[in-house]
C-alpha cells in the first residue's frame, strides 16, 4: 500500500511498513502504542499484550511526534483524524472511530465521502447528505 499517512497537528509521517502507528490512552490513564491497518476497511489492530481493552471502550488517539489530540470534536467526540496522501500526492482527511471494535471509517477528498466499515452509519450524518460512491 503507497498510501502515506501523516497527523494532521504536525504533518509528521504516522506509517512505518505496513502499520499507522498511533499512541493511545485508555479512560484509566493506561497508555500504550496501537498499530492499526493503512488499508481503508481493515480493522486489524497490533498492539503489546499488556495494553488490554474491551471492545466498547473509548480510546483516546494522539500523534505519537506531536502528541496532539487527533480528536474531531466538532463532528464526534468518537471520532478521530488523520491526513491521506495516495500515490498521486492527493490529500484526503481520515475520519474513523476511537471506540474499540467500532468498524467505521471515511475518507473524504474534495467533497466527496467515502464509508467503510459496517458501522459507518453511526456517523455518517456528520458529513452531510448525499454520499458519493
Amino acid at each position: 500500500m503507497k498510501n502515506n499517512y501523516v497527523c494532521p497537528k504536525c504533518r509528521a509521517n504516522l506509517k512505518v511498513r505496513d502499520n499507522i502507528i498511533l499512541a493511545a490512552r485508555l479512560e484509566n490513564n493506561k497508555t500504550g502504542i496501537i498499530l492499526i491497518s493503512p488499508q481503508l476497511g481493515n480493522y486489524k489492530v497490533l498492539k503489546h499484550s499488556s495494553f488490554e481493552y474491551k471492545d466498547g471502550e473509548h480510546l483516546y488517539l494522539c500523534c505519537p511526534v506531536c502528541h496532539e489530540s487527533l480528536a474531531v470534536e466538532e463532528k464526534s467526540k468518537n471520532l478521530a483524524k488523520i491526513i491521506m496522501f495516495d500515490i498521486h500526492n492527493h490529500e484526503s482527511e481520515i475520519y474513523f472511530s476511537k471506540i474499540a471494535g467500532e468498524h467505521c471509517t471515511y475518507k473524504i477528498e474534495n467533497n466527496h465521502v467515502e464509508e467503510f466499515g459496517e458501522d459507518a452509519d453511526h456517523y455518517s450524518n456528520f458529513f452531510g447528505a448525499g454520499f458519493n460512491y
